[in-house]
């Protein structure tokens, strides 16, 4: 019984002793205001670690997640005009198609997505 006493004691200890590594690509929250306008984007860091991310790891001319995890959220409190065009009040999925001289912003409802998968460019 001594024998066991010490190793079922020190069992515990071990599961304090496993490292809390932060998230690699760790959520981030802005809210700024634009004129009467609050706008509200939540996305998640993606850290480039030495990749080639625009023409690379992001090909040009393909949808992209304008983050990493999952789609990355933007919200007006009431209507907007983006890129000319107008936006109701609400909150929209962000997703972008980056070109190297040009971006296309994309902002659609469905923001359950996870990414950009899923989506379907008409």
């Amino acid at each position: 019984m001594k024998k066991w006493l010490f190793p079922i004691c020190l069992a515990p200890l071990g599961q304090q002793a496993q490292p809390d590594f932060p998230s690699l690509s760790p959520s981030a929250y802005l809210s700024q205001q634009a004129g009467d306008t609050r706008i509200e984007i939540w996305y998640d860091r993606p850290a480039a670690r030495g990749r080639e991310i625009f023409g690379g790891l992001v090909p040009w001319g393909e949808v992209w997640r304008t983050g990493a995890g999952p789609c990355t959220k933007i919200r007006f409190d009431q209507a907007v005009k983006v890129g000319g065009q107008a936006v109701p009040a609400g909150t929209f999925a962000l997703a972008t198609i980056p070109y190297p001289d040009r971006w296309m912003v994309i902002l659609h409802r469905d923001t359950s997505l996870y990414g950009a998968y899923g989506y379907d460019l008409v």
